[in-house]
């Protein structure tokens, strides 16, 4: 068979805009799954002429595979659902089996099959092997029990890498090769679909990647895509001093694991960059480290914590939500301000809580009619707030969150973080992401000009269902060329 498979990693049509162009040529190629070049691999070995590719905005969808593919595999994050929806369509008219995996897949699998023909929600080779072979008829949601005990290698996935993350067959400097020592997450946070998921170490693949990235591919930066790295940290890092590379690497931990021997480890390996969740000043304290303290005394201990890491690790960057239910009054905002002020090293990410399905923030919220039910899927995320929040109203918050990246992105704070002995690279990182918080600061202020009309406040606070045009018309913007595809009825989640 003809196998088309796509990886969509923006959420736009493609744009004529060519800042945006270059950004996602240079940039946003490199957030490629692992998952989906593993597809591509396991199709391969069977036997099966495959077209895998990803789209970052460079071209029309659907001219990324052939037009006459008799299945097509699509992977797609949420805010890029009615990219992937309309792709579908366009498919499914040539007669082309469609199946949908990926996050969205795993957290929205009933609005998805409405316009797929198979969802699946975890995969593995057998899987994939049973959608070619015909086994699961139109309208099948699918999944193994737990995650796949073997992914292809870095090796084997090397033609996949070769068109996701490298331009005209060589990598440049910001290739970031995807790899993995484990999957699923031992933490239970309410707001993660890893949370469900069993944990799981991928010693031996991890080991063999590492062997051949040495003998074959040195000095290109790794990406681990973990949800959360060194959960098992002696055995991981002793597979990393067994087979020492220079290949400099990125991660994602949990801020408890990040002891000091355990960072001394970390940069003799060639950790460049680490990105640990804080979270709440008043929740998820046991990912911080810092169980049964009060906000200030978590406040000491975090910024103590980000110093320590920060004699170790030269980048860093630290994870934030706000809005949770444990959020009220200006306590949040006060206390993240004098972080930023007091570590101007750490670059803060402002999250704002997202219902996604298969977590229990999705269930609670619900149960309590607290998600907005006509607010299209392709709007979770920022700068959409796409709940009723328990203690702020939507003016508040927003007013709130244009506060908090006005002071990540103040003149005075970039010229402290210029003055750190740090790599030109990750300075120049620090100039570019001061303009991309001005920005979202703008992103939100606009926002809060929509809020000044009644209908949209009432539609936020929960008191009127009806979408605001406003909202429609950004949908449509955004889906360009792909607009006319989904009805207004398309883009009213179904939950159930």
């Amino acid at each position: 068979m003809k196998i088309g498979i796509i990886d969509i990693l923006v959420s736009e049509a493609p744009s004529k805009n060519i800042g945006r162009k270059i950004f996602h040529r240079w940039i946003s190629r490199q957030y490629t799954s692992i998952m989906t070049q593993a597809v591509s691999v396991w199709c391969r070995q069977s036997g099966h002429e495959v077209f895998y590719n990803t789209y970052w905005g460079q071209d029309r969808l659907e001219h990324l595979v052939p037009p006459d593919i008799d299945i097509l595999f699509v992977a797609s994050f949420t805010q890029s659902s009615p990219l992937a929806y309309a792709v579908s369509k366009i498919f499914q008219k040539r007669g082309v089996i469609t199946v949908l995996g990926g996050p969205h897949a795993k957290a929205f699998p009933n609005d998805s099959l409405r316009f797929y023909d198979i969802v699946v929600q975890h995969c593995d080779q057998n899987l994939v092997t049973d959608i070619l072979d015909g086994v699961f008829p139109p309208g099948s949601i699918v999944s193994t029990d737990r995650p796949p005990q073997y992914l292809p290698s870095i090796e084997e996935r090397l033609p996949e890498i070769t068109i996701a993350n490298y331009i005209n067959g060589e990598p440049y400097l910001s290739t970031t090769m995807p790899i993995i020592t484990s999957t699923g997450c031992p933490y239970t946070c309410n707001f993660c679909i890893d949370a469900s998921v069993e944990y799981r170490p991928m010693f031996d693949q991890f080991e063999a990647d590492l062997v051949f990235l040495r003998d074959h591919m040195p000095n290109v930066r790794l990406g681990f895509q973990d949800p959360n790295f060194g959960v098992k940290f002696d055995p991981t890092l002793d597979i990393m001093e067994r087979v020492p590379n220079k290949n400099p690497y990125i991660a994602e931990s949990s801020l408890s694991l990040l002891r000091p021997n355990r960072l001394a480890r970390m940069r003799d390996t060639g950790c460049f960059y680490i990105a640990p969740g804080i979270e709440s000043w008043t929740d998820y304290s046991n990912k911080a480290g810092v169980k049964s303290l009060t906000s200030d005394d978590k406040l000491e201990q975090v910024v103590e914590h980000i110093h320590q890491i920060g004699e170790y690790i030269p980048g860093i960057q630290c994870n934030f939500m706000f809005g949770l239910d444990a959020d009220k009054g200006d306590e949040p905002i006060t206390l993240t301000r004098e972080f930023i002020r007091r570590c101007p090293q750490a670059w803060p990410i402002f999250n704002i809580p997202v219902p996604f399905g298969g977590t229990q923030l999705h269930d609670q919220y619900l149960a309590e009619g607290r998600i907005l039910p006509q607010m299209p899927l392709g709007f979770y995320y920022a700068p959409y707030l796409v709940t009723t929040l328990k203690n702020y109203t939507p003016v508040d918050y927003y007013q709130k969150l244009a506060e908090l990246h006005a002071a990540s992105a103040s003149r005075l704070l970039l010229f402290k973080r210029l003055a750190i002995p740090l790599p030109l690279s990750l300075k120049a990182t620090f100039v570019l992401r001061s303009q991309a918080a001005v920005r979202k600061a703008h992103d939100f202020r606009r926002i809060l000009r929509l809020l000044e009309d009644e209908k949209v406040r009432k539609f936020h606070e929960g008191e009127l269902d009806a979408l605001p045009d406003v909202y429609q018309q950004e949908y449509e913007q955004r889906l360009g060329v792909y607009a006319p595809l989904l009805t207004q009825a398309d883009r009213v989640p179904v939950f159930g």
